[in-house]
């Protein structure tokens, strides 16, 4: 499906490239090793009172010039999306990861977060 990413909004089509600053806080900060894709790697920092614990994702964009937005697509049958900022290390907290969950697509292009 062809979208209309709203500013300052990408599609993925580099997952690789994606996670390098989370591999650079790794060596900068010595933060623990982070997964090796985005879905594990939200997993990973998820505690069980998030509310995305327990639910499959799947990431589809990324905030430009924010290396830790990413939003995902909640796989529940939904169709809900979610924004998140990556911490890059396992939290305990249901407030991290950072997340704003949208009912729909039309909804996140509304009020998505822009940069500055």
């Amino acid at each position: 499906m062809v979208r209309s990413w709203p500013q300052d909004w990408q599609p993925i089509t580099d997952p690789e490239h994606c996670m390098e600053w989370g591999r650079i806080a790794v060596d900068v900060f010595d933060n623990e090793p982070i997964a090796d894709t985005l879905e594990a790697e939200l997993d990973r920092e998820l505690c069980r009172e998030h509310p995305l614990h327990g639910i499959a994702v799947t990431a589809v964009g990324y905030m430009q010039k924010c290396p830790n937005d990413f939003l995902y697509s909640l796989d529940d049958g939904t169709g809900r999306f979610a924004w998140v900022h990556l911490t890059w290390e396992t939290e305990d907290s249901p407030k991290f990861p950072f997340t704003q969950i949208y009912p729909d697509w039309a909804a996140f292009v509304r009020d998505a977060p822009k940069v500055g």
